[in-house]
């Protein structure tokens, strides 16, 4: 695997934060880092739109393996988010001894199809301008896919003609304590109704 100057820096946040409060940091903290530690420099002579993808690519690629690297040592499970990144230590969150010790991340599809994604690198080095406007088309599609907004809903028991930002919270937060790992819960279906919610804040109205 091609060594990646970003993650010796997402593996010294996660320890800042493991130090203090284990609030969780952003993409964009570690993007910050990078960038002032000279890691994109050589990315100037890009396209705007290929110099944005590569710094989020080396970023996201950096916290991939750093959640690999961290649930195959027994430390714990790295939760990856654009807005919040946290490590969930094994501790607290409620599996077995020997599915720590599995290879197998507790995640779902979704979260499995990204991480694929970040740690192929030859979506790094074949990526141009063009292929930057299809993917960020593609993304907006999915985005704005309203059959998604209503798997959401379903999976949060809401209806999606009604759905608001404050009732999907509020859903979330209930089923959340029911189904969190801390309550004895299942890591996956947790993991799964935090992405339908997640999903939900930035598609439905406020």
């Amino acid at each position: 695997m091609i060594n990646n100057p970003a993650l010796p820096l997402a593996l010294g946040i996660l320890k800042a934060d493991s130090a203090n409060s284990c609030a969780g940091f952003s993409l964009l903290d570690l993007i910050r880092e990078c960038q002032e530690a000279g890691i994109f420099d050589d990315l100037s002579h890009e396209p705007h739109e290929v110099i944005l993808f590569k710094k989020n690519f080396l970023a996201m690629n950096a916290l991939y393996q750093a959640q690999r690297i961290l649930w195959q040592e027994g430390i714990g499970y790295l939760h990856i988010s654009p807005l919040r990144n946290y490590l969930a230590p094994n501790t607290t969150a409620s599996v077995s001894a020997q599915t720590v010790q599995s290879t197998h991340l507790p995640c779902n599809t979704r979260d499995s199809a990204l991480a694929d994604y970040y740690l192929d690198w030859q979506h790094y080095d074949n990526t141009n301008e063009q292929a930057v406007n299809t993917l960020l088309n593609q993304f907006w599609a999915r985005c704005l896919s309203p059959h998604k907004i209503t798997q959401c809903c379903e999976l949060l028991a809401l209806d999606p003609a009604l759905a608001t930002q404050r009732s999907a919270k509020r859903q979330f937060q209930r089923m959340a304590a029911r189904c969190h790992p801390d309550k004895g819960g299942n890591p996956h279906d947790f993991i799964e109704l935090r992405e339908a919610y997640e999903y939900l804040t930035g598609a439905l109205p406020a």
